[in-house]
């Protein structure tokens, strides 16, 4: 494959990856993806077990366990995740896979 067309499949991959609403790489501040419960000793308490939280973020995710829900895809895979973290983690594994096939160390 010549070096313009490796150029266009990493352009392609990587426009792909940043357009999609399921995947984002920015860096938030604990204080801005989480947010504290109200008032003294407020805390999340989950009704399927014992699990309970101030943080608002840590309740939601945790929910997640119980309804087995997978909201986020990989676009390359169709793999299903239930957290935007765990997907960015897999997504890197493919952009790793597309340079070792286009022969570009990282």
């Amino acid at each position: 494959m010549s070096n313009f067309h490796d150029v266009l499949l990493k352009s392609y991959l990587r426009g792909l990856l940043l357009s999609s609403p399921h995947f984002e790489f920015s860096a938030l501040s604990a204080t801005n993806r989480r947010e504290k419960g109200h008032g003294p000793g407020r805390r999340y308490m989950c009704t399927e077990c014992k699990y309970s939280t101030n943080l608002k973020g840590d309740y939601r995710r945790h929910l997640l366990t119980h309804t087995g829900e997978k909201p986020h895809i990989c676009l390359f895979c169709s793999k299903r995740f239930s957290l935007k973290g765990n997907l960015q983690t897999h997504v890197l594994l493919h952009m790793r896979q597309a340079d070792d096939l286009l022969g570009n160390p990282n």
